[in-house]
């Protein structure tokens, strides 16, 4: 009985140091923005809107997530942009966002549809206003209106207001 409890006391002992040691499993989702502070992020291929004038304006990609807002660069990831036309010939199009701050975040997003000639088919939808717990992850969704004419997409991030 006695070796029973000094066995006892010694691992609740051991467990003690280990919970006040600081010893924190990291998380699941880490963040790393290296590539794209350093510019070694690979650019993505396809459809893009070119300035009228060369030099005056960087290439913006379609079929992507713009973040516009300088506040939200190194604070969330954009995990994953997808796309389908649906039986109505809309194009229904989602973005996967992570927040890597431990903070809740504010974020406002909206979706510009074009069609083949990059000419917008639709005004852009409203922004819709996201909570980005910290540490989480949150999806945006938006739905084309012009039917078969939308052929690609871009959609906007910006800070929350």
């Amino acid at each position: 009985m006695t070796w029973s409890i000094a066995r006892t006391v010694a691992l609740a002992a051991g467990l003690a140091t280990v919970l006040t040691s600081g010893c924190t499993p990291a998380p699941v989702v880490q963040c790393d923005f290296t590539p794209l502070v350093l510019g070694t992020a690979p650019s993505p291929s396809g459809a893009r809107l070119e300035p009228m004038v060369a030099g005056t304006l960087q290439a913006i990609p379609l079929n992507a997530v713009s973040i516009t807002d300088g506040g939200l660069r190194g604070r969330v990831i954009v995990q994953s942009v997808t796309a389908s036309r649906m039986s109505s010939g809309d194009v229904a199009v989602g973005a996967r966002l992570f927040n890597c701050g431990d903070a809740p975040l504010l974020a406002e997003g909206r979706t510009t549809f074009f069609d083949n000639a990059q000419r917008p088919t639709e005004a852009p939808s409203a922004w819709q206003r996201l909570v980005i717990e910290g540490r989480s992850f949150t999806d945006y969704r938006e739905v084309s209106v012009s039917r078969e004419r939308a052929d690609a997409y871009l959609i906007e991030l910006r800070g929350g207001s």
